[in-house]
């Protein structure tokens, strides 16, 4: 539950409208841009290879997606792409805490080296779910045991290729909170994962991100490692968590196949 714990420790007031604000230069793009298929084969080839999703959700992304009725399925999720535009898809292990959850994506941008997508997720923690933590040293600020929580993470991000070897994701993410007993709120979130492939298969990634800002609410830094054999994939990493509650370290461990 290392995962959705972030959700449970961030705290800032904030308008209802930064969600809305959050996507609304999306759409102000220029009509008609070029599909990754358009794109050299190489190029396209190269792409493939790297993530797809992000390993610290609701904070995390990626600009691509998956390829039409892909689907890739894992302990972190389960994904399926749609018309090369999209992807929807839950986080299964987030089910045996009590948070039942869906997400989508839609790519609105690529070309060349820039791949750009908009993200929502609805999660909802039943009454109880946040007592339930794998970790026993985390005290979380939101006590939800007597009704539901309803958490909404929308964000947007901009992953650019510098490089066949390289990648950089950049996310930025408002996630709204409301529920039974438990005042509206909004929490800003900022992160950035560097995505470097060693050889062919394999994948070093750099961690970082600022949630809150200003209230410095929580501040999360990790490094992963990524083996992607095409039909296989599995990626284990480890994290730091600090805020005002102190301070928590947490491996994390995914896997996955790809039909």
């Amino acid at each position: 539950m290392a995962k959705l714990s972030t959700a449970r420790q961030s705290a800032m007031q904030a308008s209802p409208a930064l969600a809305a604000l959050l996507l609304a230069p999306a759409f102000a793009l220029p009509a008609g841009p070029a599909r990754a298929e358009e794109q050299a084969p190489d190029a396209v080839a190269d792409r493939a290879a790297f993530s797809k999703t992000g390993f610290y959700p609701l904070w995390e992304n990626t600009g691509g997606v998956l390829g039409h009725q892909h689907a890739l399925i894992g302990t972190g999720y389960f994904e399926l792409g749609l018309g090369d535009r999209a992807q929807v898809g839950v986080r299964p292990q987030e089910f045996l805490f009590r948070t039942p959850n869906v997400h989508g994506k839609l790519q609105l941008l690529a070309r060349g080296a820039i791949e750009w997508s908009a993200h929502v997720e609805v999660l909802a923690l039943l009454p109880g779910a946040t007592s339930v933590f794998t970790s026993s040293n985390f005290v979380s600020r939101i006590d939800n045991t007597r009704g539901a929580l309803w958490v909404v993470p929308v964000g947007s991000t901009l992953s650019w290729y510098p490089a066949s070897f390289a990648a950089i994701h950049t996310t930025l993410s408002a996630m709204s909170v409301g529920g039974k007993e438990q005042p509206y709120y909004a929490s800003l979130g900022l992160s950035t994962v560097v995505e470097l492939r060693a050889l062919r298969n394999h994948g070093l990634l750099f961690h970082a991100a600022e949630i809150g800002f200003w209230r410095h609410d929580l501040f999360v830094m990790g490094v992963s490692w990524r083996l992607n054999l095409g039909w296989f994939a599995a990626q284990v990493g480890y994290f730091y968590r600090i805020s005002p509650d102190g301070r928590q370290a947490s491996p994390l461990l995914s896997l996955g196949v790809t039909l």
